[in-house]
């Protein structure tokens, strides 16, 4: 065993007296299963800790980031790396750095941990831009860490709504039958939830049950009428069969020439931005040209790039969008030979 030091003996002392044990209590309501296991008999760490969370609960993010940097070297095991990468992504999202955020919240997930909240986040973010697979995994993985525990009333109410979000996440990914089981688990932790017939009125929908659909809508103006006038919109669309996720929307073929005439046209100018790296320019002047392509879209298209050995790969990301694939679909077949010797089109959820 490593023996103490004096400055060990000092922060053991400091940690528990009644002052940092206070914090640290309340710090562990919050954050239990993934605080409890960090830096385990570590004095030192733990006093810097507490202090960074105490300066979180202000929403003072700078403050706390800077002392948590003072604990990498402290880390010694995959709890303390989970924790210390959690709470960096907590000061992350505190400034409003989306994208640090869910970097250091998926780092935090791949030293293993078993605290739902960092997987719940990321789940609700990559649900929020459409990416279904990650947010499917996370959703999953937020649930799983409420596996052989007695549920209090709060875990109930968390269980209940990630079971509830998984299963709109796998309706518009199109598994019917996956999302009635989870909206079902749902139901059984928690029979009463807020906003949970909005999600299975858009599943039956989906299904083509417009008997079910209508009785949800109507649980839904009792439960929470807010939600019932975008959640019928959505509904009569995807029953009509004009909404573009559910259904296919006909896409104009003159504007699908017109986008590989100007990418032709444009071919020098694009393969020289590739060969320097400035994937972005590309990205961003095919996205302008792809609106007019899929006027249906409400956001820009999302797509990738990546240099091959024959030239370069472009991917369209069509987020299980039935329209969407199905017009990248006409889109690739109608890319003109010579472009194809330099230039390779795929698809991905």
């Amino acid at each position: 065993m490593k023996k103490k030091t004096l400055a060990d003996q000092i922060a053991k002392k400091a940690f528990e007296s009644d002052q940092f044990q206070s914090s640290w209590q309340i710090h562990i309501q919050a954050f239990g299963p993934i605080l409890e296991p960090a830096f385990a008999d570590n004095y030192q760490a733990r006093v810097h800790l507490t202090a960074a969370l105490n300066h979180l609960s202000k929403r003072d993010a700078q403050a706390s980031f800077n002392k948590l940097a003072t604990l990498k070297d402290s880390c010694e095991c995959n709890a303390d790396h989970a924790a210390l990468m959690f709470f960096f992504g907590l000061c992350f999202e505190v400034m409003g750095e989306k994208d640090r955020m869910l970097a250091c919240y998926t780092a935090s997930g791949e030293y293993g941990h078993s605290f739902y909240l960092p997987y719940l986040k990321i789940a609700k973010s990559a649900h929020s831009d459409s990416v279904y697979d990650v947010a499917e995994q996370n959703y999953r993985s937020a649930i799983s860490c409420y596996d052989g525990i007695a549920l209090s009333e709060r875990d109930k109410v968390i269980l209940a709504s990630a079971y509830s979000n998984l299963a709109a996440c796998l309706t518009m990914m199109h598994r019917y039958s996956d999302a009635e089981n989870a909206l079902a688990t749902s139901a059984a932790i928690l029979p009463q939830q807020q906003g949970r017939d909005a999600t299975q009125a858009i599943l039956y929908a989906a299904m083509g049950n417009e008997v079910e659909a209508a009785k949800c809508i109507e649980n839904l103006k009792l439960q929470l009428p807010t939600l019932v006038s975008p959640t019928q919109q959505n509904i009569s669309k995807i029953l009509n069969g004009t909404h573009p996720h559910f259904h296919i929307v006909e896409i104009n073929h003159d504007n699908i020439n017109r986008f590989w005439q100007w990418f032709k046209d444009h071919a020098p100018e694009i393969a020289s931005h590739a060969e320097r790296g400035s994937y972005d320019e590309i990205l961003s002047s095919l996205q302008v040209q792809l609106a007019s392509v899929f006027p249906f879209m409400e956001r820009p298209c999302e797509l990738g790039i990546m240099p091959q050995e024959y030239g370069y790969e472009i991917t369209f990301a069509d987020f299980y969008m039935v329209s969407l694939q199905n017009g990248y679909k006409q889109l690739i077949a109608a890319c003109p030979e010579v472009l194809r010797q330099q230039w390779h089109f795929t698809l991905a959820h």
